[in-house]
């Protein structure tokens, strides 16, 4: 979904990109196994060393079947609810192909159901081919380059940004208060700044109205009274409340539509019904700062080790998926300095999965990479460091919850950790925009350059020059006229003149 948006709303030449050109899984057991990797194509089937002629046979027809999966419902559709890996069993498949088909392909951890696992392996394999060898693209620059690049075409067509600043407070109240509110600005359609705003407890006038608004506090540490809270609370009950604008440094900027993340939807509603209904999802996180390549590939045996990337750290994005201690699938993402997020002979390492505890989480998988790490050395000394600079275990807790209690009020979630693609943060953003411009379309193509027309009012000189030119042509017109009637009373006087002489 984000290949196409990017591409039908030209945000695309914002951003550059670098295909994902290693797709790994772990073959064996946490202690003897090792990284392995992912024969995604037909070609890259039929050269792999490290699949058997009847693995390849097997893996062919599978993937033939899951680019086509819905033409076959026969043969899947009464074991949709099934696990994948079940199903792979049933279709004698070896543990290394069910490895690169679960970990390589569905990436979607080992409880996923048949349904769900041939959809993904389907848009694997659809991707395959469409701008390289592997179905994946990474940002150059690092993932902060796509809001970046839709925040640069919003500025490109007139969008404002404040940066620097927080929220500290939210303005609600009636929807009439609201109109009166409209009225209030500086005569050029400025927000009026509101002075020691921060000493306010609980409610202001807004403007001319006679009517409460109510304070709704974003700040942790802030002091809410049960009146304020029950003032917010009746509101959303009635029906009867807006969001007016918000309070930042002091200031008040009044607004039609405020997009909040979804963390901060327990300030709208403290009720305990609320707070039951949301859903928290803590997702560890790690990120390693390395001086070596920790996903490569051992080499096959009988083969050279290639330590071309070791040396020059050009290889790219890499990606891996391992499976946990508990079961849960753990995403590894690896950036070369080729990718402009870490200096030269660097690597930066990501590590994500659902968890509550990230050391606990991930820190074992790191040691399993360390120990491939050790035992592929081409030189070992006894003396030998730990290619990890620097490391840095947290976790990152996502609400999925809050219904909005006001129709300008919009909540958003965090991104969607368990999938790798920007499905949901899509979708999310659809809906949102929807909800607030309904007659709009969303993300229309933006024109090139070349194509954009300005039509600017002219110039002072230019309206100058215009009356200049219209006042010649007036003036020569009536000079045009002034002769035609002169020569039009010599040609009477000269008829007069002719009929004297005749008489």
């Amino acid at each position: 979904a984000m290949v196409e948006l990017l591409i039908s709303s030209n945000v695309a030449r914002y951003v550059e990109f670098k295909n994902i050109n290693k797709i790994l899984c772990w073959s064996g057991d946490a202690t003897t196994g090792r990284l392995v990797s992912v024969p995604c194509s037909r070609s890259q089937v039929f050269s792999s060393k490290a699949v058997s002629l009847l693995d390849k046979r097997l893996l062919m027809k599978f993937l033939q079947f899951a680019a086509d999966y819905t033409q076959h419902e026969q043969q899947w559709l009464d074991k949709k609810e099934a696990p994948l890996r079940e199903y792979l069993q049933q279709q004698r498949m070896s543990e290394q192909l069910q490895e690169y088909i679960m970990s390589g392909m569905a990436l979607a951890g080992q409880c996923v159901t048949v349904e769900d696992g041939l959809k993904a392996i389907k848009l694997f394999l659809t991707s395959l081919g469409r701008f390289g060898s592997s179905p994946f693209l990474a940002t150059l620059y690092g993932s902060a380059e796509l809001p970046q690049a839709f925040c640069r075409l919003c500025a490109v067509f007139a969008g404002t940004y404040i940066l620097g600043r927080d929220i500290s407070s939210v303005i609600v109240g009636t929807k009439e208060a609201a109109v009166e509110t409209s009225k209030e600005t500086n005569g050029e359609g400025e927000a009026i700044s509101e002075t020691n705003i921060s000493s306010t407890q609980g409610s202001l006038n807004v403007g001319a109205s006679s009517e409460q608004t109510t304070l709704v506090s974003l700040e942790s540490n802030s002091k809410e009274t049960s009146e304020d809270k029950n003032n917010v609370e009746d509101s959303v009950v009635n029906n009867k409340t807006a969001v007016l604008g918000i309070i930042s440094q002091g200031q008040r900027l009044k607004c039609e539509h405020l997009v909040l993340d979804d963390r901060y939807g327990g300030a709208f509603d403290s009720s305990s019904a609320a707070h039951a209904a949301t859903a928290q999802l803590s997702v560890s996180r790690a990120v390693l700062i390395l001086n070596s390549d920790l996903l490569k590939e051992l080499p096959v045996e009988g083969t050279a080790a290639d330590v071309t990337s070791t040396k020059t750290g050009s290889n790219g994005v890499s990606l891996a998926q391992v499976t946990g201690s508990k079961g849960q699938p753990i995403t590894l993402l690896q950036f070369a300095a080729d990718t402009s997020v870490c200096p030269d002979n660097t690597w930066l390492l990501h590590l994500t999965c659902v968890g509550s505890n990230a050391e606990t989480d991930l820190f074992p998988v790191v040691q399993q990479l360390l120990q491939q790490h050790s035992s592929s050395s081409v030189q070992q000394s006894s003396s030998q460091q730990s290619p990890v600079l620097y490391s840095l275990y947290y976790n990152q807790s996502v609400q999925r919850s809050h219904h909005s209690p006001f129709s300008n009020l919009h909540l958003c979630t965090g991104p969607d950790h368990q999938n790798l693609d920007y499905d949901y943060a899509i979708d999310q953003a659809k809906r949102i925009f929807s909800s607030m411009y309904p007659d709009d379309e969303f993300m229309p193509r933006a024109p090139d350059p070349d194509e954009i027309i300005f039509d600017d009012p002219p110039s002072q000189q230019e309206e100058t020059d215009g009356v200049s030119q219209q006042q010649e042509m007036e003036g020569g017109q009536e000079q045009q006229v002034d002769e035609q009637m002169e020569d039009h009373q010599k040609q009477e006087h000269i008829k007069d003149e002719q009929k004297q002489m005749e008489a």
